[in-house]
C-alpha cells in the first residue's frame, strides 16, 4: 500500500473535510436530529446489514468510531446502549457530531474528540469494538490495523462498511469523481480491496466478508424508464439476483460495498 507523503497527504484530506462538514454546521438543518431509522433505498441492503451489526454490538459496550464523519454511526451505538468515542481529524466533524449528538439526546454517552486513526491516543485492549463507515479509503491501512488491532480487547469487533475495489465499471465512476473534485486521489487508489481482507488476516484469525450490490447498481439507471409503480419491483428483482450471483467466488469480487468484521486478534504481530 505504501505510506507515501503522510503529512501532505493527511493535509489535504482534512481540509476536504473540513470544508464539508462546516458547510453542515452553517447550514441551519446541521442540528437537526439525526436519522437513524434510513429510508430504504438502492443500497440498503449492506446499511440494513452494517446498522443491525451496531445494534447488536452496541449494548454495554465500549466502542470507538473512526472517522467519525458528522456522528451518525457513532450515535445509532450510543442509543442502542453503548459509550462510544466519535473521532475524527477533522476539527468540523466533531463540532458537529457534538450538535447531532446533543440533539439526539446521547450528548453524554458519546465522547467526540479529534484524532488520527493512524496514531491513536488510546490504551491497549480499550475497547469492545470498532466502526468504520467507508473511511479505510481515506487513510493507510497499513498503519491502522496495527493501531486498531492494539486499542481492540481480546474479543473485541471490529465491524467496517466498505466500497470495494475490484469492478473496473465502479472504478472508471470514482476516477470520474475524482477529476470532478468531489473524491481524492489518495481514496480513490485505495478503495478496499482484496489485499486489504489479507492484511487483515494478519492481524485477526476471523475476518469475515459479506458482499453486496452488482446488477442493482449497474442497472439501476434503467429504472428511470419504467413507470413509477415498477420500480420498487425491478429493484427487489436486482437485489435477489445480487444474493445468488454474489456467494459465487470470482464473481463476489465485483461487489460494490462489502460488509467486513475483524475478531479474534491475534498475538501482537512484530
Amino acid at each position: 500500500m505504501g505510506n507515501g507523503n503522510s503529512v501532505d497527504r493527511k493535509t489535504h484530506e482534512k481540509a476536504v473535510y473540513e470544508d464539508i462538514y462546516g458547510s453542515q454546521i452553517e447550514d441551519s438543518r446541521a442540528a437537526e436530529l439525526i436519522r437513524t431509522d434510513f429510508a430504504r433505498s438502492l443500497l440498503h441492503e449492506s446499511e440494513d446489514d452494517f446498522f443491525r451489526r451496531i445494534d447488536e454490538l452496541s449494548p454495554g459496550a465500549n466502542a470507538l468510531e473512526i472517522g467519525s464523519g458528522d456522528g451518525r454511526h457513532a450515535i445509532r451505538a450510543a442509543l442502542a446502549g453503548g459509550r462510544v468515542y466519535a473521532t475524527d481529524i477533522s476539527v468540523k466533524s466533531i463540532e458537529l457530531s457534538k450538535i447531532k449528538a446533543e440533539q439526539a439526546g446521547v450528548g453524554d454517552s458519546v465522547i467526540c474528540q479529534v484524532a488520527d486513526a493512524e496514531d491513536l491516543d488510546f490504551e491497549a485492549d480499550s475497547f469492545d469494538f470498532v466502526i468504520d463507515h467507508e473511511v479505510f479509503s481515506s487513510i493507510d491501512l497499513e498503519r491502522v490495523l496495527p493501531e486498531l488491532h492494539r486499542v481492540i480487547k481480546p474479543n473485541g469487533v471490529i465491524l467496517a462498511k466498505e466500497c470495494f475495489a475490484h469492478n473496473p465499471i465502479f472504478n472508471l465512476n470514482r476516477r470520474v469523481n475524482y477529476l470532478l473534485g468531489t473524491r481524492t486521489k489518495w481514496a480513490i487508489t485505495h478503495i478496499f480491496s482484496q489485499s486489504d481482507i489479507e492484511l487483515a488476516k494478519k492481524y485477526f484469525n476471523k475476518v469475515e466478508v459479506r458482499y453486496y450490490h452488482l446488477t442493482s447498481v449497474v442497472l439501476a439507471p434503467v429504472r428511470k424508464i419504467l413507470p413509477t409503480s415498477l420500480r420498487g419491483g425491478f429493484l427487489k428483482m436486482l437485489s435477489q439476483l445480487d444474493r445468488v450471483l454474489l456467494k459465487i467466488p470470482g464473481i463476489d469480487r465485483l461487489a460494490f460495498k462489502v460488509v467486513c468484521e475483524m475478531s479474534e486478534k491475534k498475538d501482537p504481530v512484530s
